[in-house]
């Protein structure tokens, strides 16, 4: 008898410990959401009104990048687009997959022959295979047409993604127009049909104009990747406009970067506002909430005060470090070390930050990159536009303090431009090229 009573004190006291520590867990938790929900939403606007007064204000923002649709022109590149088998405006039935028949092999050639010149380092012949030069001139009519609506005088521009992941330009179809253009202009150089070639060049540059008419990290990087392309073409060509040497200037990369970087913090604060648990992180990318069951809503009532802490953390620790590269050489930094330290420097708590900033801020290395490349290409037009050279010409780099652009006699009539003060670390095949030779004229 005496045990079983011990045994029913013993339940007694567990039931009564228990139920005190529930009920202490319920009061803890009650306080954090009270205390918290407010308080990250405090941090939020704090952390996005620190953007508007640090970089572009609210006003400045919205005039740059206002809300769009897909411009007629848009419209009508598309239409064409279509008819030389790829597409550019993204509909329903493009997410479906039912125009993938559209994407022809030849446009994977196309990029393969632009890759191979992107890595030349002097003049040259420029072997063009046959299946490429006959898809570029099978849709030379169309591709005359699309030239029309983009030397028109009127921007092209695409509509503005109604939420954060929603594709409303295809990127990998305006790679493959670019292609064409960019094929097309190389194969009337080797014609002598200089006018033809210029064209399309210049057809290529306002096309790719409507990309830095927006802040999208990945169309930031493909903007990066279509203007290398297209550097790798000017430096091959014998004579071009004197104005294309003042269009590329170095620093225009890294300015749309910190524009970009703004767009995306702002983005995550906003959409941190509505009552956003752990598990709905994927909508601070998508903006699209899902709906959830009862205890999916206690969850993410539970959750949502460590996100918007986490989201307002993230954002001034962007802010702080786009700060930060505004003010150091990008010369000095290495990409898998630097990516290293940034997530290092985050706090441990705060896993989005230290997930989602190295990715972020390592794009300041390909912005970097592309800013040296325009400069490359800069240089190697001035150098073909001076002609004949007897002593040597340096050009100061606008991207890296320390870096110095030569240009001197290579012997043999050949001239060479050469970085001095490049940085050698990284991937070789990841940097962007630091040198180029110029036949004799």
């Amino acid at each position: 008898m005496r045990k079983a009573g011990w045994s029913r004190t013993s339940l007694g006291c567990l039931v009564t410990g228990l139920a005190f520590h529930l009920g202490l867990l319920t009061v803890l938790l009650v306080v954090w959401v009270a205390v918290g929900l407010p308080l990250g939403s405090r941090l939020l606007r704090r952390a996005e009104g620190a953007w508007f007064r640090d970089f572009l204000s609210e006003e400045e923002y919205r005039a740059r990048y206002p809300v769009r649709e897909h411009s007629p022109g848009a419209v009508r590149l598309d239409a064409l687009a279509r008819q030389v088998g790829t597409y550019l405006v993204v509909t329903p039935e493009d997410l479906k997959g039912a125009s993938s028949r559209l994407e022809r092999p030849e446009f994977k050639e196309v990029r393969e022959v632009l890759g191979t010149l992107r890595q030349k380092q002097q003049d040259g012949v420029v072997r063009v295979p046959v299946s490429v030069a006959r898809a570029t001139e099978s849709g030379a009519r169309e591709l005359e047409a699309m030239e029309e609506v983009l030397l028109g005088g009127q921007d092209v521009d695409w509509k503005t993604p109604p939420s954060g992941d929603e594709l409303t330009v295809s990127w990998v179809g305006l790679r493959n127009v670019q292609g064409l253009l960019f094929v097309r202009s190389l194969l009337a150089d080797q014609r002598g049909a200089l006018s033809l070639r210029d064209r399309a060049l210049e057809a290529s540059w306002r096309l790719n104009e409507g990309l830095w008419r927006r802040t999208d990290p990945v169309e930031r990087l493909l903007a990066f990747v279509i203007g290398s392309d297209r550097n790798a073409c000017l430096r091959r060509y014998r004579s071009v406009d004197g104005a294309w040497g003042k269009r590329l200037s170095g620093t225009r990369p890294l300015l749309a970067l910190v524009d970009t970087y703004e767009s995306e913090a702002l983005a995550f604060c906003r959409r941190a506002r509505p009552l956003v648990g752990i598990r709905d992180i994927d909508s601070l990318t998508s903006g699209k909430l899902p709906a959830v069951g009862p205890r999916g809503w206690l969850f993410r009532l539970a959750t949502a005060p460590y996100l918007r802490l986490s989201v307002a953390g993230y954002s001034d620790a962007l802010r702080g470090e786009t700060r930060r590269l505004r003010e150091i050489d990008p010369c000095s930094l290495e990409r898998d070390p630097y990516s290293d330290w940034v997530k290092k420097s985050q706090p441990a708590w705060n896993i989005l930050s230290r997930v989602a900033m190295p990715g972020l801020v390592g794009s300041w290395l390909s912005g970097r990159d592309a800013g040296l490349d325009d400069e490359l290409t800069a240089a190697v037009l001035e150098a073909r536009s001076v002609g004949s050279l007897r002593g040597e010409r340096r050009r100061e780099s606008a991207v890296c303090p320390d870096l110095v652009w030569v240009t001197r006699p290579a012997g043999a009539g050949a001239v060479r431009v050469e970085a001095e003060g490049a940085p050698t670390t990284g991937h070789a095949d990841a940097r962007p090229r630091f040198s180029y030779t110029l036949a004799p004229s």
